[in-house]
Formats: structure tokens, C-alpha cells, sequence
């Protein structure tokens, strides 16, 4: 006796696309990205059929080891668990696309920047950078806000926060940033006397502890922020020419925070608020966007004599008078 199975062309999923060609999918730059799972049956790791997916092979009621179908499900759990990284472990983001509104080809030779109505589809990430995954989305911290750009000439990723600035220059203070605001591990409490004793021994760190301590370091949610790429980057056009430039992603929404009392009250409320806000939003239409905006500096105007600052330096801003954020 054989048996015959018929299988939906998406059963396999479209394997033979690459990165790109998926990732357009996904964020509705092309279409065809959704899809139902309708395979008709469960596959095990070698893509053989299961018997059963809900009852063990078993001898009057117990299990048994030879089961392989069992085993496998049962190695999949143990080892599912995905660990939790030292910074931005908690947060969740969602596909969607980047369009070039105005033509930069004179500035840098980056495709997606320089061809008008171009639509790059992008993943955007946001986070709490230093509390656990299990720690409310509210709590007062800074925001990762990262954007990953899937291009035909690659992946371009800029990585940031909702603050433009960060606590320190030097990257060899950049662990002593997130532990002075991590848990003690005698006690695993909070610390903010840790948090206080680096921001008294870095002076340079004083703007970031100012805006963590305002309500910039409680936004509603990650709908209504701005992200800052932080760094300097540098455009260089078809010629060779080079410029040095800063991110700006500005919310079309609004920023918008939570005072101290209404961030305590909403991690009470509803541990998961940013993600939850940011997924019912979509569902319902509401699609969150951004304004990318860019500062330009030329190499002559890099130069730290004239400025007063170092350009290059992370704990600095750009003076807008002088480095306009146009879009």
C-alpha cells in the first residue's frame, strides 16, 4: 500500500530566496510576503512525516525511548531557551521600508539614499537597554533604537538610542556604563548609588544622566520617540568625496513621555506596554513612521580648534545653528 501526500507550494517556504528577496516580502515592499501555514502535516528535523504529533509511541500507557519522534521534541525544548545578551535584551521591533524622499547621490553613493521614491525594506529593533527581559518595558533607562537596512549591496545597519548623545567616550568605560546601571550582584537590586558614582567620575557623562533622568528616560512606549544613530558616520559619494554625518530619526507622531508616577503606575499595569502598544498599532493599521534626517559636516569643518569640540565625540552634539537637520 502507498500513500501519496499533496503539499502547498509554500511548504517549503521559499528556501531558495535569498535575504533580501524575503525581507522585501516580509516588510510589503513586494508583495506576497504573507502567507498561510498550512502544511498538512508536521515534519521532524530531517523533514520526515510525524506518526502522531500529540501522543508518544508508548506500551500500555508508558512512553518509550525508542521513540525518536518524542525524543527529538523533547531535545528541541531543552535547548530552546535563548540566553539573555548583557545590553538591549528586551525589546522587539517589527519589518517595515525606508523611502528616499530626496536625492543625496551628491553626498554619498549608498543606493537607497539617492534615488527618489526608492523603497529599502528595513527591520527596525527597539530595547531597553540594561534591564532584563522580565523588567517592565517602562522602568526608567535609555531606548535602543536600531535599524537594519536590507540593500542590494549589502545590510547597513545604524545602531542608536532615543538620547543622541551616549555616557562615555573612551570604549573601554562602555562596561562600566551598562553595570552602573545594572543589578548588584550581591543583592541583585538596583543601584542607583552605582549609577551615581560613575556619572560624579565621568564628567563627560553628564548630558546622558541628565536626559536618563528626565522624562526622556520614560517614553510612551517606543511609538512616540525620536532615534539618534549617536556616532559620527561617514558618506562618500561616487567621486571619492566624503562627508561626516548624524542620524536623526524624528517621529512623525510626536515624541511623547510618561512622567516618573505614570511610568511606575504603567509597569505596574502592563509589564509589556512598549511591545504590546507597538504590535496593537500595527494590527490595527496605525503604522508608526519616522523622518530620517541627516547633520552634514565637511572634512574642513571636522576640525576640533575651530569647533570647540571633537566632532568624533559620542558624549557631544552637533550645534543644529551651524549643522542644520534637514531631511
Amino acid at each position: 500500500m502507498s500513500s501519496t501526500f499533496k503539499l502547498p507550494a509554500n511548504t517549503f517556504m521559499d528556501l531558495d530566496q535569498g535575504p533580501v528577496k524575503m525581507a522585501q516580502k516580509i516588510s510589503g515592499v513586494i508583495p506576497g510576503g504573507l502567507e498561510q501555514d498550512n502544511a498538512p502535516y508536521f515534519t521532524n528535523n530531517e523533514g520526515a512525516p510525524w506518526p502522531d504529533p500529540a501522543h508518544s509511541k508508548n506500551v500500555g500507557g508508558l512512553p518509550l525511548t525508542s521513540d525518536i519522534f518524542l525524543m527529538e521534541k523533547q531535545q528541541a525544548f531543552n535547548r530552546s531557551k535563548t540566553l539573555e545578551r548583557m545590553v538591549h535584551p528586551s525589546g522587539s521591533g517589527a519589518f517595515g521600508y525606508f523611502e528616499c524622499t530626496q536625492d543625496m547621490s551628491r553626498f554619498t553613493k549608498a543606493g537607497l539614499y539617492n534615488q527618489v521614491g526608492k523603497r529599502t525594506p528595513v527591520f527596525t529593533r527597539f530595547s531597553t537597554v540594561t534591564f532584563g527581559r522580565e523588567f517592565p518595558d517602562s522602568g526608567r533607562n535609555p531606548r535602543g533604537f536600531a535599524v537594519k537596512h536590507y540593500t542590494e549591496e549589502g545590510n547597513y545597519d545604524v545602531v542608536g538610542l532615543n538620547f543622541p548623545i551616549f555616557f562615555c567616550r573612551d570604549p573601554i568605560q562602555g562596561p562600566d556604563v551598562i553595570r552602573s546601571q545594572q543589578r548588584n550582584p550581591k543583592n541583585f537590586l538596583l543601584d542607583y548609588n552605582s549609577l551615581f558614582d560613575f556619572l560624579a567620575n565621568v564628567p563627560e557623562s553628564n548630558h546622558a544622566g541628565l536626559m536618563f533622568f528626565s522624562d526622556h528616560g520614560t517614553p510612551r512606549g517606543w511609538r512616540f520617540m525620536h532615534g539618534y544613530g549617536c556616532h559620527t558616520f561617514r558618506w562618500v559619494n561616487a567621486d571619492g568625496q566624503f562627508v561626516y554625518v548624524k542620524y536623526h530619526y524624528c517621529d512623525e507622531a510626536g515624541r511623547r513621555d510618561f512622567t516618573w508616577s505614570e511610568a511606575v503606575q504603567m509597569s505596574g499595569e502592563d509589564p509589556d506596554f512598549a511591545k504590546r502598544d507597538l504590535w496593537g498599532a500595527i494590527e490595527r493599521g496605525e503604522h508608526p513612521a519616522w523622518t530620517m534626517n541627516v547633520q552634514i559636516m565637511s572634512p574642513q569643518e571636522a576640525d576640533p580648534d575651530k569647533l570647540g569640540f571633537d566632532p568624533f565625540d559620542v558624549t557631544k552634539v552637533w550645534p543644529r545653528d551651524k549643522f542644520p537637520s534637514g531631511a
